[in-house]
């Protein structure tokens, strides 16, 4: 399709030219700087993507929406452009993920804690703290963990439970669910549940204290980056990470009518069961952060369960149309 074609009818003064005229690739171009370095996260979008289609369409834009957020990528590129914005995912760790890579906490505060934590870490083997023995949404926390991994990360998130102000504990806790992750008995190069076989599992013997710091520093330097890039920009672009299912329509009191101006988005690939199970990935991170239902996530999201009988209409009849279409040669797709 020709840019003549596309340019009067949506974008009058931005000229479109085909997506092969641009590279997309970004081959050699950092992915991981500024707070994009805090926590995997499953099939990400790079932020080149998002920062390329911002520079294109959003030069005018006061406020972007993103309805699959993720783990915030396009959020934290919107706002390195002075843009305010708005994303809502149905998976807690991702919007807890989103917060903190685009909260700004005091730097000084994230290193006294850090430094708090470096001595807690040396003294906590002579302390008395509690430990958890079970944890709503693992059934079975000794065959995810070690004994000693599990009194570790106990002390970890006492630590973490304890700090006050909400954007510094953000920084904390995303640090913690890697940290979960990687003491965990999972296989990491996987994104499904899968347990070490027991010859590797043998020989497994995570650092807790060490990993956990070793993400302190790393995201204690993007964050760094990211307060640097923001602190000529007036005003202060603003975050809000919300919790609900676009499909079901947008709550009274989160994004006014008419508010939006561009919306810029990765949507998930796939279903949940098949393709990438972000909600297997995120589990056991969630579950040790206490957040809501992590056993359920994957029910949640596309594909976690049948739809065929709630499959909602749109306002917008062109879309309606072509949905009964895909339906008639293929009822999955249309789903």
């Amino acid at each position: 399709m020709s840019s003549q074609t596309l340019t009067p009818h949506l974008w009058p003064d931005i000229e479109i030219t085909p997506a092969a005229q641009h590279d997309w690739t970004f081959n050699g171009q950092p992915t991981r700087s500024l707070t994009h370095c805090y926590h995997d996260y499953p099939a990400r979008m790079i932020p080149q993507i998002a920062g390329k289609l911002l520079d294109t369409f959003g030069r005018e834009a006061a406020l972007l929406f993103d309805p699959y957020c993720g783990s915030g990528t396009t959020l934290v590129e919107a706002m390195l452009r002075g843009i305010n914005v708005a994303g809502t995912d149905l998976n807690p760790l991702a919007r807890l993920i989103a917060e903190a890579k685009t909260a700004t906490p005091d730097a000084a505060e994230i290193d006294r804690h850090i430094a708090a934590l470096q001595k807690f870490a040396l003294l906590a083997p002579q302390s008395e703290m509690p430990v958890v023995t079970e944890i709503h949404g693992i059934s079975r926390l000794d065959f995810w963990f070690k004994p000693e991994v599990i009194e570790k990360l106990s002390r970890l998130k006492t630590f973490i439970d304890e700090l006050d102000e909400k954007s510094v504990r953000l920084f904390f806790q995303v640090a913690f669910s890697e940290t979960v992750r990687e003491s965990s008995n999972t296989r990491n190069e996987e994104f499904k549940l899968y347990r070490y076989e027991t010859a590797r599992l043998e020989k497994f013997k995570p650092d807790v204290y060490g990993i956990m710091l070793s993400k302190l520093r790393r995201n204690r330097s993007g964050l760094n980056e990211f307060l640097s890039a923001i602190r000529h920009i007036k005003p202060k672009p603003r975050a809000a990470i919300y919790d609900f299912n676009t499909v079901s329509g947008i709550p009274a009191g989160t994004l006014m009518s008419g508010s939006v101006d561009l919306v810029i988005t990765s949507p998930p690939y796939g279903d949940s069961h098949t393709t990438v199970a972000y909600g297997q990935y995120s589990r056991l991170s969630a579950a040790w952060l206490g957040l809501p239902k992590p056993e359920k996530t994957d029910r949640k999201l596309m594909g976690g369960s049948n739809l065929a009988k709630a499959m909602p209409r749109f306002p917008c009849q062109t879309l309606n149309e072509a949905l009964s279409r895909i339906g008639q040669c293929d009822e999955k797709r249309a789903l």
